[in-house]
């Protein structure tokens, strides 16, 4: 595994867990990380790498699921 492609796993890994957290309310702060970081991860889903398109999607339905 290339060290890009690593990152790439681990800022979704991220994302994943920060969308398994409750959240109380969307505030604008939310709203707006969601506004920029789920159309990078949205891109990943479609991405050539099992392992990252699987990390992705892990990540969009825990977003849908938390807020």
């Amino acid at each position: 595994m290339n060290l890009r492609s690593g990152i790439q796993k681990n800022s979704l890994m991220f994302t994943t867990e920060f969308f398994r957290n409750e959240f109380n309310n969307c505030d604008t702060t939310l709203i707006s990380f969601v506004q920029k970081v789920l159309p990078s991860v949205m891109f990943k889903t479609v991405y050539d790498k099992v392992f990252i398109s699987k990390e992705a999607k892990n990540s969009v339905t825990a977003s849908l699921k938390s807020c």
